[in-house]
């Protein structure tokens, strides 16, 4: 009887370097749509984020019947203007009503602003730093919450509008260009 040989092939030297070149091929041409993907996904999840601090704050000064202030806070635990270099976010019971936490008040959440790939910046009426929501959910500093990417891309940017009753939404692409509106129906743009 005879023995069959049993054949190992194995990948030679060209077949590996083919099949690495295509790898690296199919690797560059998906990352900068890993990129884009991942900026999408910050960008709403950033303004999810805050949507979620002005509705509870809304709620909490409602069902508790007190005055609720929510800030942007620096490294000393003050509210400061400029939400683009905030720490984190305070809200807080302002029963003193100036606007700023006092170690005597209820302090209600600190949250850490997710912006690591953009800025967020309030620009309120009568140029507050500041919302604060009365015990009926009402607020005197209406304004809108612009959240723009590193990188600039307007596809990107979110806007949070908060009214005098309190109640806020996010703006949506009306004209179907692929950039939201503000509230007048303008191009949301990042500087």
């Amino acid at each position: 009887m005879g023995h069959k040989r049993k054949t190992e092939r194995g990948v030679t030297l060209v077949e590996l370097m083919v099949t690495v070149v295509i790898l690296v091929i199919l690797v560059a041409a998906g990352a900068p749509s890993f990129k884009r993907l991942k900026q999408i996904v910050e960008s709403q999840r950033v303004a999810q984020h805050i949507t979620t601090l002005v509705n509870y704050s809304r709620f909490t000064a409602v069902t508790k019947g007190s005055q609720v202030t929510l800030c942007a806070i620096d490294e000393g635990g003050r509210c400061i203007r400029d939400w683009a270099d905030a720490v984190s976010a305070n809200v807080f019971i302002d029963s003193n009503r100036d606007r700023a936490y006092d170690h005597s008040e209820d302090l209600l959440r600190i949250s850490k602003l997710p912006m690591r790939l953009g800025k967020t910046k309030w620009k309120a009426s009568l140029a507050r730093s500041y919302i604060m929501f009365e015990p009926s959910g009402f607020t005197w500093q209406n304004g809108t919450f612009n959240f723009c990417p590193a990188d600039g891309d307007a596809r990107d940017a979110h806007a949070l509008v908060v009214s005098h009753t309190g109640r806020s939404y996010l703006t949506t692409d009306r004209n179907g260009d692929g950039i939201r509106e503000d509230r007048s129906g303008n191009p949301l743009v990042c500087n």
